[in-house]
């Protein structure tokens, strides 16, 4: 037990050191997901989803950061004018980005373009199809929308980019980020049978607000723009 403490100090040690040096960085994030997917003859990010949790920040250099974040994320569909279609989809994500430090000048705020890839898994659920024009197309059978959600891929590999603004202080900012699912959620190649279904891919559009707990943003001071 002794020992037990005095590995957890060392290592509690360790961290606020790390993070006194500007070296390593916490954010809390939340915001909204602007959801669409592709395949449901549906048009337009109708559907709104939360999305919320921590963001790890390491800086590599001047100008370069490594971002791990661990997130809640609802995605999906909303009904449009063409069909009553309901998909909702809850997943836990892990991103991983590298981020660039474009500006930052005191004019401007606090600026960063970034990009990578993250893995989602699908944690739960929920469909709803108001109405169905027909069970079989040529005589080869349609897959209603609570059949095709048995086949939904529990795993997903999203690529995003987006950038970051902090244009008051160094702790508060805003993220707008593009996510494009590289998988599809539901392939009609994997039912093991002929189906008229089409495949559904998901897409979102990212608006989130952070605050970086332990100012890592103060690495790189804001300055007045050169004459």
């Amino acid at each position: 037990m002794k020992k037990r403490s005095i590995i957890a100090a060392l290592l509690l040690t360790f961290l606020f050191n790390v993070s006194q040096a500007q070296v390593f960085g916490i954010a809390g994030i939340a915001g909204v997901n602007l959801c669409q997917i592709n395949g449901d003859n549906q048009r337009g990010f109708k559907k709104v989803g939360a999305t919320a949790g921590v963001r790890s920040i390491i800086n590599l250099e001047e100008r370069w950061q490594l971002n791990a974040e661990i997130l809640y994320s609802q995605r999906g569909a909303s009904p449009s004018d063409a069909r009553n279609i309901t998909i909702n989809l809850n997943y836990v994500e892990t991103p991983i980005y590298l981020s660039f430090l474009i500006s930052d000048y005191e004019a401007t705020g606090i600026f960063r373009a970034y990009a990578g890839a993250s893995f989602g898994r699908l944690v739960s659920y929920e469909t709803k199809e108001i109405y169905r024009t027909s069970n079989t197309i040529d005589g080869t059978e349609i897959l209603s929308l609570q059949e095709s959600a048995t086949y939904f891929n529990k795993n997903d590999v999203g690529i995003f980019a987006g950038i970051q603004l902090l244009p008051l202080d160094d702790h508060i900012g805003i993220d707008l980020r593009q996510t494009f699912s590289a998988n599809l959620l539901f392939n009609p190649t994997e039912v093991g049978r002929p189906i008229h279904n089409e495949a559904l891919r998901s897409y979102f559009f990212s608006i989130r607000f952070f605050y970086e707990i332990n100012g890592i943003g103060d690495k790189k001071k804001k300055r007045r723009r050169r004459r």
